[in-house]
C-alpha cells in the first residue's frame, strides 16, 4: 500500500504468529477430519497471507467513508466507493480474525472516526423519496438486483455500526396493505407479481432468474404471505427430477440452485426432493469441470450447506446427519479440489479476481472496474476467503474459523489508520457512459 512501509522483521513476526495459530487450529481438527484432510486444509490456508489485507486497506477511501471495488476503480475518474464493496470489505475483516486486536464487532472495533465516516457515507446514499440507497456514480436508473442488494447492504451496515436510516425504509413502505407508487410495479398487486414470474425462463436461466428474485426475497416476504405463496407455488411446479430447475447438472444449473435455495432460506420454506438437489450440488463441487469465475467453486458449497440445514429443519435430522458424514468421509478430496479451483483466481498481491484472468467490470450491471483488467476485486476476494473457506469448515461441522492472528489484526489497523486519499490517474472511460445508458430495468 502506498505511503506505508512494512519492515522485513515485522512481516516475519506477523507470519510466525499466524503460522502458530493455524497449527493449533489444524491440530484440533485432525482427530475429526483425518490426517490427509488436515494436510489439504493446511495447504488451503497457505493460500491466504498478509498481502490480501494490505491490498484491502488500500481500497478504503477516508474522505468518503467507503471502500472501492478494485484498484482500477480507485485510480480512475468516474468510479467511487460503493455499499456492497464496503459491506464485503468489513465482513472480510470481521470473519477472518482481523478485528481480534480491537474487539469482536464492527461497532466496537472500528476506529471512531472511521465508524462515523462509514455511517455518514451510508446514510448519505438513502433517498427520502422511496427509502432505497442510490450511488452518485450510478444514479437511479439501475436494475432491480442492484437496487435491492444495495438496500440490504445499506440497512445492514447501519445496523452493525449502531446507526439508523435517516428516512423510512423501502421495506417499511412495502409492508402496508396499500403499496406505494415508489414500490416496484410487480409488487403492487398479486396479479402483477404472477405475471412478472411468468416472464422468467427457469429451465434455461435458473441462475439469472434466481439472482433477480433472491435479491428481492425480503421485499417479497414483506409484501405479504400471498406473494410468498405464489412464488413457491411457481418455483416448486418448475422443479426437475434431478432436484434442479434445469435438465443438465453442471456449474450453471447448480449456481441457479444456490440462488433459488437462498429464497427458501429467507422465506423459511422446505425444499422438496432435497436429496436429489444435494447429490447434484455435491457432484459439481468435486467435479473436474474447468472454472471460469469464482462463484463456480463457491456456489455449490453454499448450496450443499443450505440443503443440509433445510433437511434438518424441515425434513429428517437423521438424513441430514448421514449426508454430512458421507461428505466428511470424502473431506480430503473436497478440500483439494476446492483449493485448486480457488487458486486459479489468486493474484500476486494476495487478492482474488472474479474471473480467472480478470476482474468483472460490472457488479449487478453497474460499472465497478476498468474493463479487461487482470486485478483482484473485493467481491471475489470475499467469496474466495470468507465464502469458500467458511463453507468448507461448515461442511466439516465447524463454525467459521479465524485465519489471521492478533498480530495480523494490529498491522491491518495500522495500515487502515494511515490511509490518505490518492489522486485519480486515469480519465473517465467511455465504458461508464455506455453501461449506464444501456441499463435494462428488470
Amino acid at each position: 500500500m502506498r505511503g506505508y512501509e512494512i519492515s522485513t522483521e515485522r512481516r516475519e513476526c506477523v507470519r510466525k504468529a499466524r503460522e502458530n495459530m493455524r497449527i493449533e487450529i489444524l491440530d484440533k481438527l485432525e482427530s475429526r477430519i483425518g490426517r490427509e484432510a488436515r494436510e489439504e486444509l493446511s495447504s488451503f490456508l497457505d493460500t491466504y497471507n498478509e498481502g490480501v489485507y494490505i491490498w484491502l486497506a488500500g481500497l478504503y477511501e477516508p474522505s468518503l467513508g467507503g471502500f472501492y471495488y478494485s484498484n482500477s476503480a480507485k485510480y480512475t475518474e468516474g468510479y467511487l466507493p460503493d455499499l456492497e464493496s464496503t459491506m464485503q470489505a468489513l465482513r472480510l475483516v470481521q470473519c477472518t480474525g482481523l478485528l481480534s486486536a480491537r474487539g469482536r464487532t464492527l461497532r466496537d472495533s472500528l476506529p471512531e472516526k472511521m465508524r462515523i465516516s462509514v455511517a455518514s457515507f451510508v446514510q448519505g446514499l438513502q433517498s427520502p423519496e422511496d427509502g432505497y440507497f442510490y450511488h452518485p456514480q450510478w444514479g437511479r436508473r439501475i436494475g432491480v438486483p442492484r437496487r435491492s442488494r444495495d438496500n440490504t447492504w445499506g440497512l445492514k451496515l447501519l445496523e452493525e455500526l449502531g446507526y439508523s436510516p435517516l428516512y423510512p425504509t423501502a421495506l417499511e413502505r412495502l409492508s402496508g396493505s396499500e403499496k406505494p407508487l415508489t414500490a416496484p410495479a410487480h409488487l403492487r398487486s398479486l396479479k402483477a407479481f404472477k405475471e412478472y414470474l411468468a416472464e422468467f425462463d427457469l429451465e434455461n436461466k435458473s441462475y439469472s432468474t434466481g439472482n433477480i428474485l433472491q435479491a428481492q426475497a425480503t421485499q417479497i416476504k414483506v409484501a405479504g404471505k400471498e406473494y410468498v405463496d405464489a412464488l413457491f407455488d411457481w418455483l416448486n411446479s418448475e422443479r426437475k427430477q434431478n432436484g434442479l430447475w434445469e435438465n443438465e447438472i453442471n456449474y450453471a444449473s447448480v449456481n441457479g440452485l444456490m440462488k433459488l435455495m437462498m429464497i427458501y432460506v429467507i422465506c423459511e420454506r422446505p425444499l422438496p426432493n432435497a436429496l436429489a438437489a444435494l447429490n447434484a450440488a455435491t457432484s459439481v463441487a468435486i467435479s473436474k469441470e474447468p472454472i471460469t469465475f469464482c462463484c463456480q467453486y463457491y456456489n455449490p458449497l453454499v448450496a450443499i450447506n443450505m440443503i443440509l440445514n433445510n433437511m434438518k429443519q424441515y425434513g429428517s435430522a437423521d438424513d441430514s446427519a448421514r449426508c454430512r458424514e458421507r461428505i466428511l468421509d470424502n473431506a480430503a478430496e473436497l478440500i483439494r479440489v476446492t483449493r485448486r479451483k480457488v487458486s486459479l483466481c489468486l493474484k500476486p498481491d494476495g487478492s482474488f479476481s472474479y474471473n480467472t484472468d480478470m476482474t468483472a467490470a460490472r457488479s449487478q450491471g453497474a460499472p465497478t472496474a476498468l474493463e479487461n483488467t487482470n486485478e483482484g476485486d473485493i467481491n471475489a476476494t470475499q467469496i474466495s476467503i470468507v465464502g469458500a473457506l467458511d463453507q468448507v469448515f461448515a461442511l466439516l461441522g465447524y463454525d467459521s474459523t479465524p485465519i489471521f492472528s492478533r498480530e495480523d489484526s494490529e498491522l491491518f489497523f495500522e495500515l487502515l489508520e494511515s490511509r490518505v486519499s490518492e489522486e485519480k490517474i486515469n480519465p473517465r472511460p467511455d465504458f461508464i457512459n455506455k453501461t449506464l445508458a444501456g441499463y435494462k430495468i428488470i
